[in-house]
């Protein structure tokens, strides 16, 4: 009896794996309708007006869902969504707020950032394995407030490059996304990191130059006590 027990709790679990993994497969593995020719793509929303001239516009990676600088509700706010090339990397983030972007919230939450002073940006860095998608609750609080969220979706996650030769390791990952920062024209900000975004928010700060263009770090769900990179950002 032991042992068709045994047998079948087998086969049970070697069920759930080929499941786990036809699944897998049919989500992530490449669609036989994805590559260059992106005339597939549906338009999902409107184009920005600015399409063109706020960031250099880089094309989608295979199987992107959306289109650089095609916009849409995130709450009550407006998200942009940009393709820009950085340290030989095709980025995919989305933005929302601050005065004059296309992806701003009301009138009066820009008024009250331009009343304010001119506030740094928040850079957002998802954890594994999400998207930008992770934080949309806080980039539509971001955009009420009057900040500019900038919400990255970390390679190789979301609709960000997924090629097999690039480097994935921490710390050139987050040379790679100050690099994407220097290009979009962005210089001082805060950041907010999640989970292993944190690893990698701890080896952007310790890239040279970098700590002293952020303004305030926020690291959240990962040790307080084991900080990643040279220096450790509580020395920074």
């Amino acid at each position: 009896m032991a042992g068709r027990a045994t047998t079948l709790l087998l086969l049970a679990l070697g069920g759930i794996l080929l499941g786990s993994v036809v699944t897998y497969s049919r989500i992530y593995s490449p669609n036989p309708h994805c590559g260059d020719d992106r005339s597939f793509l549906p338009e999902r929303g409107r184009r920005a007006s600015s399409v063109g001239r706020r960031y250099p516009e880089a094309p989608p990676p295979p199987c992107a869902r959306n289109r650089h600088g095609e916009t849409e509700p995130v709450g009550r706010v407006t998200a942009a969504h940009w393709f820009v090339d950085a340290a030989g990397i095709t980025w995919h983030f989305v933005t929302a707020g601050g005065p004059g972007s296309d992806g701003r919230s009301s009138s009066a939450a820009a008024g009250a950032a331009e009343a304010s002073g001119e506030r740094p940006p928040v850079v957002l860095l998802h954890g594994f394995p999400e998207s930008w998608w992770a934080f949309h609750h806080q980039i539509e609080a971001l955009a009420e407030a009057g900040y500019e969220a900038i919400a990255i979706d970390v390679i190789p996650y979301g609709q960000s490059d997924k090629r097999l030769d690039l480097d994935y390791r921490s710390p050139a990952i987050a040379g790679a996304i100050l690099k994407l920062l220097n290009r979009i024209g962005v210089d001082r900000f805060h950041l907010v990191a999640h989970d292993r975004g944190s690893v990698i928010g701890d080896h952007l700060i310790a890239q040279p130059g970098a700590a002293s263009r952020v303004a305030r770090y926020v690291r959240m769900q990962q040790s307080a006590s084991r900080p990643h990179g040279e220096p450790p950002p509580h020395q920074l």
